[in-house]
């Protein structure tokens, strides 16, 4: 077998978009039209909840 040699720029390329997606999932939050969704602060309910669509907590 020879060994296949892949270069570090790609191995960088694929970590920092795999770190990207990781956090950029967590950066929206949708609601399914007909829901109400709970809007927490860390960890604390807000009196204002998300309605159907989508949100970006902050």
């Amino acid at each position: 077998m020879e060994n296949i040699k892949i270069p570090k720029s790609l191995i960088f390329i694929i970590i920092v978009v795999v770190v990207f997606l990781w956090f950029g999932s967590s950066l929206y939050q949708k609601v399914p039209a007909g829901y109400v969704a709970v809007a927490t602060l860390f960890g604390e309910v807000q009196a204002d909840p998300y309605e159907e669509g989508l949100h970006i907590p902050v």
